[in-house]
C-alpha cells in the first residue's frame, strides 16, 4: 500500500488494500479491515477500473458475513453486482456476488429470498459456469426448505465446479452444504463421513467463522447415528465413533479462537449434541439461542430453541418455559419455510402435549390418523384414542415401556397403563399379539411419526449398542 501510494498508482493501491483489508478482518482487526476494503472499492471506481472495484465489494461482503454482519453483507454484495453490471462484468462476477448475497439471506433465515437470489445467479451462467459458493448456498437453502431433489441438483453443480482445488474457507462451506443435504435426505452416516473427511485437512480449521458451522453440522449427524445405533448398519456405528473423535478434536481446536457469535453458537451446538448424559442440560442450547439472536440468525435460533425445549421436557422441568420456546421456534421455522424443522417441532409438541400457535395440523398426518381409526373399526372392541394409537405404534416397533415413556414425554407408569388399556381393547393377552393384530387389521397404517422419529428425538448416548 505504501509503495503504491508513493508511486501514485491508484489501481495498484486498490488491489493492495483489497488484500490487506481481507487479511485484517481475518486477524480480528475488523473495522480497520472493512475500511481498507471500502477504500479499495472507492479508489478503483475513481480510476474507472470496475473489475478491481467488484473484487473489493465481493471481498468486503464475504468479510462482513464472516463477522456476522449479514444485513450489511447482503447490501454490499448487491452493490457489487450493480458495479459489475454497469461495467459489463455481471456474467463473470455476478454468480460470486450473488452467492455472497444469498448466503447472507440464508443466515438471516430468509430461505426463499436466498434461493431466489441464488437462482438469479445461476441464470447468469446458463452454459454451466458459475461459482461453487453460489451453488453450495442453493443446496443448503433447498435442503433446509425440505426440497431434497432440488438440493441434490444444486450440490451436483457445486461439486462439478469444485474439481479444481478450493481455498480452505470455501472447502469448509461446500462440506457444510454436503452435510446439510445428506441430513435432510436422512443420510446421517454420509453427513458424518463428509465432515470427518473435510476436517482431516488442517487448513480447513484455520478460520473458525467457516469451520465452526461445519463442526456443528457433523455433530447433528453423529447425534442421529448414536441415538439410533441399534437400527443402523455396523458401518454407521463405526462412522459415529470416528465422527465423534474428529468433531470433538475440531471443536477443542476452534474453541479459544471462536470470536464471532456464529462460531461460538456453532460450537455450543456441537458440544451439546455430543454430550454424554442421556438427558442433557438445556443450558448450552439457551446460550446458543442468545448468540444466534444477537446476530439475527433466526432459523438457527429456532433450531436451538426447539432443542432447548426438548431438553427441558425430557427433564420434566419448567414446562411453561419449554412450551414458550417451542411456540417461538415453531413461529420462526414456519415463517422461514423450513419444512424439516417445522415437522420436527410439530412432532415434539404432539408427543409432549404442547399447544402450538398457530396450531395448523398437516393434512397428511390427519389423514393417516383417520385411516387408522377407520381400520380399527374392523375389530369389535372399543376404539383406540389418538394417544393409544401412538403407543400401539411404539409397541409394534418393539419399544419397552421405558422407551415409550421417553419418546412420548410421559411417565413409565402412564405408558404401562396405556399398554394395558390397549391390550384390553384389542382383546389380546400380549404385546406381540397386539402388534400382530394391529398390523393385520391395518390399525397402524404407515409407521407412526412417533415410532419413525423416536430415535432422532432422543439425545445421543455414547457407547450404546
Amino acid at each position: 500500500v505504501v509503495a503504491s501510494e508513493a508511486a501514485e498508482a491508484p489501481v495498484a493501491e486498490a488491489r493492495a488494500r483489497s488484500v490487506l483489508g481481507s487479511d485484517l478482518v481475518a486477524l480480528g482487526e475488523i473495522d480497520r479491515g472493512l475500511d481498507e476494503l471500502a477504500e479499495a472499492a472507492r479508489l478503483s471506481a475513481a480510476a474507472d477500473v470496475p473489475s478491481v472495484a467488484v473484487v473489493a465489494h465481493h471481498n468486503r461482503a464475504v468479510s462482513l458475513i464472516a463477522v456476522d454482519r449479514f444485513e450489511e453483507a447482503h447490501a454490499e454484495a448487491m452493490l457489487g453486482r450493480e458495479v459489475a453490471r454497469a461495467g459489463g462484468l455481471e456474467r463473470r462476477y455476478g454468480p460470486h456476488l450473488l452467492g455472497s448475497a444469498a448466503d447472507a439471506l440464508l443466515r438471516l433465515g430468509r430461505l426463499e429470498d436466498a434461493l431466489e437470489v441464488a437462482e438469479a445467479g445461476r441464470r447468469l451462467s446458463p452454459g454451466g459456469g458459475g461459482a461453487v459458493y453460489l451453488d453450495a448456498v442453493g443446496a443448503r437453502g433447498a435442503a433446509l426448505r425440505g426440497r431434497t431433489e432440488e438440493a441434490a441438483k444444486w450440490l451436483a453443480r457445486a461439486e462439478a465446479l469444485a474439481e479444481r482445488e478450493l481455498d480452505p474457507d470455501l472447502a469448509a462451506y461446500l462440506a457444510t452444504a454436503r452435510a446439510t443435504v445428506a441430513l435432510a435426505d436422512g443420510r446421517a452416516g454420509d453427513a458424518v463421513e463428509v465432515v470427518a473427511a473435510a476436517l482431516a485437512d488442517p487448513a480447513v480449521l484455520d478460520e473458525p467463522a467457516w469451520a465452526a458451522p461445519l463442526v456443528a453440522e457433523g455433530a447433528k449427524g453423529v447425534a442421529e447415528l448414536v441415538a439410533d445405533r441399534p437400527r443402523r448398519e455396523p458401518a454407521h456405528g463405526y462412522a459415529a465413533d470416528v465422527g465423534i473423535g474428529a468433531i470433538e478434536a475440531a471443536a477443542e481446536h476452534l474453541g479459544s479462537r471462536a470470536t464471532t457469535a456464529t462460531a461460538r453458537a456453532s460450537l455450543l451446538v456441537a458440544r451439546a449434541l455430543l454430550a454424554t448424559t442421556a438427558d442433557g442440560s438445556p443450558a448450552p442450547w439457551t446460550a446458543a439461542v442468545e448468540a444466534w439472536d444477537s446476530v439475527g440468525a433466526t432459523l438457527e435460533a429456532a433450531d436451538s430453541r426447539y432443542r432447548a425445549a426438548e431438553a427441558m421436557l425430557r427433564q420434566r422441568r419448567d414446562r411453561a418455559t419449554a412450551s414458550t420456546l417451542l411456540a417461538e421456534s415453531y413461529a420462526d421455522a414456519t415463517k422461514a419455510g423450513a419444512g424439516p424443522l417445522t415437522r420436527a417441532i410439530r412432532l415434539l409438541a404432539r408427543q409432549a402435549r404442547v399447544e402450538l400457535e398457530p396450531a395448523a395440523p398437516e393434512p397428511a398426518k390427519a389423514s393417516v390418523g383417520d385411516a387408522r381409526r377407520s381400520a380399527a373399526g374392523a375389530y369389535p372392541g372399543p376404539a383406540l384414542s389418538e394417544r393409544e394409537l401412538e403407543v400401539l405404534a411404539l409397541v409394534a416397533d418393539g419399544r419397552s415401556n421405558g422407551e415409550i415413556a421417553e419418546t412420548l414425554f410421559i411417565t413409565r407408569k402412564t405408558a404401562s397403563v396405556h399398554v394395558s388399556h390397549i391390550l384390553d381393547k384389542l382383546g389380546v393377552s400380549s404385546r406381540v399379539e397386539a402388534a400382530i393384530l394391529a398390523a393385520r387389521l391395518g390399525v397402524l397404517g404407515p409407521p407412526s411419526d412417533a415410532a419413525a422419529a423416536g430415535a432422532t428425538m432422543s439425545p445421543p448416548r455414547r457407547g450404546s449398542s
